[in-house]
């Protein structure tokens, strides 16, 4: 993940544009085409059952009700020593960008050498079209990304016998409902069905989000006629450590028209047992 991230999803997160074109963009979704999050179904009595474990820890983990929720976002900014403003990184971000776009082929394939490799970022080349000192720069740029609070929006959570319902008054970057299918262990999106990928276990490691254990589900990819393609959209469902607050984590690899590979991330935290 990391290795993705340093070698491309940095650079977009730099690219003052691109985080623009995904709010306006994205499935062309709306908050306001979102105001009534008012469920289909009535809530009802659940019935008393073992799921799958993912499932089981997802069934205990959400409770019923409506949460004043926090959106976070990965935000990066220049180093404080960096000779570069803002504006000059975002132009050498576009420029790799474009680079990267005529030559995807290569791109790609240098990529799953790096997935086998002990490396975490890619070797540098011409055919970024910066130069070496200037990749360097933004590849140094891992370091300053933190997650930001951007917002705050409700979300409601409504449990049925065997399904959750998720639905947000203020919209997500990647989803802006689900609905958890507890006795397949499947999650249904707006894009299609994400089924299970993996348990995460709580590590020092875990810096950016906080240390946190739960589960993510995946869908590989979406069939479904949108603007931005996805390669691959995972949705984690979690408790952090120490607060207990609950998380959900969307990140998501976009296609745009260029063909240029994307990643789409947004963290939803908020207190699951305090509706």
């Amino acid at each position: 993940m990391k290795k993705i991230l340093i070698s491309l999803v940095v650079i977009m997160a730099l690219a003052g544009c691109s985080s623009e074109s995904k709010e306006e963009n994205h499935s062309g979704t709306t908050e306001e085409k979102n105001e009534d999050i008012e469920l289909v179904q009535e809530e009802e009595p659940e019935t008393i059952k073992q799921y799958e474990e993912p499932a089981q820890f997802v069934h205990e983990l959400l409770k019923s009700g409506q949460f004043t929720v926090d959106y976070l976002e990965e935000q990066v900014a220049p180093p404080q020593d960096s000779s570069l403003s803002q504006e000059e990184m975002d132009k050498l971000a576009d420029t790799m960008l474009t680079n990267l776009a005529d030559n995807m082929d290569w791109y790609q394939s240098e990529m799953e050498k790096l997935e086998l490799s002990d490396q975490d970022k890619l070797p540098y080349d011409p055919k970024f079209g910066i130069t070496e000192e200037e990749y360097n720069l933004l590849s140094n740029v891992w370091d300053q990304i933190e997650l930001v609070k951007t917002r705050e929006g409700q979300l409601k959570i409504q449990k049925v016998d065997g399904k959750i319902g998720i639905a947000g008054k203020s919209t997500g970057n990647v989803l802006t409902k689900v609905g958890i299918d507890l006795e397949n262990n499947k999650i249904l999106t707006e894009f299609g069905i994400a089924t299970y990928d993996r348990k995460i276990e709580a590590n020092e490691n875990q810096i950016l989000t906080g240390i946190w254990n739960g589960y993510c589900w995946k869908i590989a990819e979406s069939t479904h006629d949108f603007e931005f393609l996805f390669t691959d959209l995972n949705i984690c469902i979690g408790q952090l450590v120490e607060s207990g607050e609950t998380i959900i984590y969307n990140n998501a690899g976009l296609i745009d028209n260029f063909g240029v590979v994307m990643e789409v991330s947004e963290l939803i935290k908020f207190q699951g047992n305090k509706p």
